[in-house]
């Protein structure tokens, strides 16, 4: 006796709603974070001796790092909200913001020493350095964070599958009985109307 078995479901794909806005929010809040320490850094001396040191953070030596991981955050917050053809315009300026921010800490590293200067000069009158610049580790990891951030961007609107708008998971489903169960609904309301007045409905 042979049995029939049903076909099993094909794999599916596409990335989940709540996977893809978590990724681009976790990657551009960490482009952010990664914006805020110093970056880079150098002695300064003043006439009368050692000034100290000038210290540049990544929002000042490189700004467009910070709006960027913005871009990408609210890129993030468009995806789990809205249709498809914004979901995938929202990809892509994710994807863009990454691209921006990878040219932006790039820039930086092939010229620490002008934001420091500018720096120096804040400090004590002068663009002299006492020093040479010193780099950290931060505005590499920034520069991986932002190519995981065109990565994802550009991934997605491949990835993302028939999503329905978030809005539609509260819409009200709709009667199946359509307007014949809303005209029935109404008949039984008008013959309560009728026996509550003394009438028989059966005579209409």
């Amino acid at each position: 006796m042979s049995t029939s078995r049903s076909a099993p479901e094909p794999y599916r794909r596409g990335v989940g709603r709540r996977t893809a806005v978590l990724v681009l929010l976790a990657v551009g809040a960490l482009l952010l974070v990664l914006s805020l320490p110093t970056w880079a850094h150098a002695p300064v001396r003043t006439t009368i001796g050692a000034g100290g040191t000038a210290s540049v953070s990544g929002a000042d030596g490189a700004p467009l790092v910070p709006s960027l991981a913005l871009v990408v955050i609210v890129a993030g917050l468009v995806i789990g909200l809205a249709g498809r053809i914004a979901r995938v315009v929202a990809a892509v300026a994710a994807a863009l913001g990454g691209l921006g921010a990878i040219v932006a800490v790039v820039a930086f590293l092939r010229d620490p020493q002008t934001p420091v200067q500018s720096v120096a000069a804040d400090m004590t009158g002068v663009r002299e350095l006492g020093g040479a610049v010193g780099t950290t580790v931060w505005p590499w990891l920034a520069l991986v964070a932002g190519v995981a951030v065109a990565l994802v961007g550009g991934i997605l609107p491949w990835r993302m599958g028939s999503w329905r708008a978030a809005a539609r998971r509260y819409e009200r489903a709709p009667d199946p009985d359509g307007e014949s169960g809303q005209t029935g609904r109404a008949t039984r309301m008008a013959d309560w109307d009728a026996l509550s007045r003394g009438e028989d409905p059966s005579d209409r």
